[in-house]
Formats: C-alpha cells, sequence, structure tokens
C-alpha cells in the first residue's frame, strides 16, 4: 500500500469509518448542477414542472469546505435518492421545533410527490403556480435548506416550461 493510501486508511478508521465504524458516502466526482439539457435527457417528455438535484450536507462545515464526500469531522456533500413534495403555495404545512413537518404529514397535504434517482436527480410534471419543495431521506423529517429550520423551498413553475433547481438538505454544523 502506498504512503498516501495507508494515511487515507488510517484517517478513516480514526473517523469511525469502515467495517464496525458505521457507513461513509462512498467518493465521487463532484456532481454537476441540475441544467435543462440534463432533464430532458432524464425525462424528454416533461414540458412543465420542476428539474431538481437533491444534495445533503453533513459534518463540520465550520472549519472547510471540502466538497468531495469524507468521513468524520469534515463537511461533506453527497448526492442522494431523496422525497420530494410539491406543495402548492396555498396549503398551510406544519412546522415543528428544529424540524420540518413529517413525510406522512406532506403526503396528506399533496399528491404532488416523487423520489429523486439514486445520482440525486428528478423530473417532476406540474401545473403552472407556486410551490414549497421539501426534500426528506430517511422518512423522520422534510425540509429545504437548513434543516432546523424547516421551512420549504420556493419555486414557480410557469406554462411550458421547467423550472430548475439544485437543492440542499442542510444537515451540518455551521
Amino acid at each position: 500500500m502506498s504512503r498516501a493510501g495507508a494515511w487515507l486508511a488510517a484517517l478513516l478508521g480514526v473517523a469511525g469509518c469502515g467495517p464496525g465504524g458505521g457507513s461513509c458516502p462512498r467518493p465521487s466526482a463532484v456532481p454537476l448542477p441540475m441544467t435543462e439539457a440534463r432533464a430532458k435527457a432524464i425525462d424528454p417528455l416533461t414540458s412543465a414542472g420542476i428539474a431538481v438535484s437533491t444534495t445533503e450536507i453533513r459534518g463540520d462545515c465550520r472549519t472547510t469546505t471540502a466538497t468531495v464526500p469524507v468521513c468524520g469531522a469534515l463537511c461533506a456533500r453527497r448526492r442522494a435518492p431523496f422525497q420530494v413534495w410539491a406543495v402548492p403555495a396555498n396549503v398551510s404545512v406544519p412546522t415543528r421545533p428544529a424540524c420540518g413537518p413529517t413525510p406522512d404529514e406532506l403526503d396528506r397535504l399533496t399528491p404532488h410527490r416523487a423520489t429523486a434517482s439514486a445520482e440525486g436527480e428528478l423530473v417532476l410534471a406540474l401545473v403552472p403556480g407556486r410551490y414549497s419543495l421539501y426534500l426528506s431521506l430517511d422518512g423522520d423529517c422534510a425540509a429545504c435548506g437548513l434543516e432546523r429550520d424547516g421551512a420549504g423551498c420556493t419555486v414557480d413553475v410557469q406554462p411550458g416550461t421547467l423550472s430548475i433547481r439544485d437543492l440542499v438538505l442542510d444537515r451540518a454544523t455551521h
């Protein structure tokens, strides 16, 4: 094993990764943002709605700007297959301290729900209007942006267009 490989293995072991130490995001290249061209490649038939990427941020983001997923106390970003809900703007959404609505609550509020791919990409057909978007990965709490705020991300869908967004569920320490 190379010197750099041994150092990385030791770092991962100290960070609690690997066998018996929990799971870590697999290292990968930083994914590209969602674009209209990518949305058309995913779903060429949807002409009105949203095209989103879904990203989770975890770890300690106070001390680093690392964007490649790593284990331990460093700031980690990874695309993930989030559930995504689009709640019409005229619908009241419940909130809880330090968390947004539950997935069950969102299911009762809107039929507009889909799951992003393993690469964290999703195209969802919606009628024109304003929506609040919510993400959940673990079925516990849904939000967009800072998880502890429990808020949704607002998006306007115009006739005949896809609204392109890169959505983040931020669970990091800031």
